[in-house]
């Protein structure tokens, strides 16, 4: 009788442990979820210009991987496949997945003028609204100024940056501006070299508002004092507009510019040597300042300004004839094209 009575005894023990661990396990649910990176974060957020958007048979821009290039007044949509709200609950996917939050969390767009600068917020939504399908999208906003953009998960008081957390640059431009110099490949022969906006699997290095047109282009010669790997491709440093370590030694007319079918003569002229005008001739609102006189066309770097071809790469090459007054550089010499980009009226 005695072990029974022990028996019964050890189990209202263990039921009543049972039932502290299980009050206890309730009690963790019912908490506020601790607030810090590795709880909470949002995921691969994207911004998408509308140029970039196809529209009918429009050819839109290729997204950019590296910068944005845009005329004033152009919307941006922000998406992101992740709002990770605890470790197993990602709010694109389950929207009434558990975690108890006192205050619902929101997704603001900051930028920030320089690396050094402080941060200021464009734009808030809902967690749900970049989700891919959403109902509550999309998430749109203008950016009004040049800067480095990126989206955070916020509560109140608190931002956690986007994963992974780098700045995009976007530059928005309502008047004309000189674009730093990119530079040109040679090619076989030595009188020749061309450049053409870079581009890799997930799309352009560079893409732009095919608003924004190339007014003039100067072939300089400079040289880069960064050395690999800091250049980009065809930049002199990384993600600065201009960066202090390329030196212009001239600029220098070359016999012709060829770009989708226009050929422009370089011209040595006392104010602008080796200035190629592309802008529209006062004399003559058909046609261009490019000489010979051709049909007016309108370029962006990277493409025609006509959104219909705005998928359609160009290839810019600049030719150089020794006999014809236009000696090409030495071998070896960086050569570079710059380019002046004029917003659209």
């Amino acid at each position: 009788m005695r072990d029974r009575w022990r028996v019964v005894a050890e189990l209202g023990c263990w039921l009543v442990a049972v039932w502290a661990l299980l009050s206890q396990i309730a009690c963790v649910r019912n908490e506020a979820i601790p607030l810090g990176p590795d709880t909470l974060y949002l995921k691969d957020a994207t911004f998408t210009p509308d140029f970039a958007v196809k529209r009918g048979n429009d050819q839109a821009s290729l997204q950019a991987t590296v910068r944005y290039w845009t005329a004033p007044g152009r919307s941006f949509t922000v998406t992101w496949p992740e709002v990770r709200l605890a470790p197993e609950c990602n709010r694109c996917i389950e929207i009434d997945c558990p975690p108890q939050l006192a205050d619902p969390p929101a997704v603001a767009v900051f930028h920030r003028a320089s690396l050094a600068a402080e941060i200021s917020e464009d734009a808030s939504f809902d967690v749900l609204a970049g989700c891919p399908g959403s109902n509550l999208g999309p998430a749109v906003f203008t950016p009004s100024v040049t800067g480095e953009y990126l989206a955070h998960l916020t509560f109140p008081g608190l931002t956690f940056p986007s994963d992974p957390g780098v700045w995009f640059p976007i530059s928005v431009l309502s008047n004309p501006f000189i674009m730093p110099p990119r530079l040109l490949t040679p090619l076989p022969g030595g009188t020749s070299w061309q450049w053409q906006a870079r581009r890799d699997a997930g799309g352009l290095k560079e893409a732009f508002d095919p608003r924004l047109r190339v007014g003039r282009v100067r072939i300089l010669l400079g040289t880069c004092l960064a050395t690999p790997p800091a250049p980009r491709d065809d930049e002199c440093g990384t993600d600065q507009l201009m960066d202090p370590q390329f030196t212009m030694e001239g600029v220098i007319a070359p016999h012709y510019l060829r770009v989708a079918q226009q050929n422009c003569r370089g011209e040595v002229t006392p104010n602008g040597d080796g200035d190629i005008d592309l802008g529209v001739d006062p004399s003559d609102p058909a046609k261009s300042r490019c000489r010979p006189q051709p049909r007016l066309v309108f370029f962006t770097p990277a493409y025609l300004s006509d959104e219909t071809q705005a998928g359609t790469p160009l290839i810019w090459k600049v030719e150089f004839s020794a006999d014809d007054g236009f000696p090409p550089p030495d071998q070896g010499r960086q050569v570079w094209i710059e380019f002046a980009l004029v917003p659209a009226p």
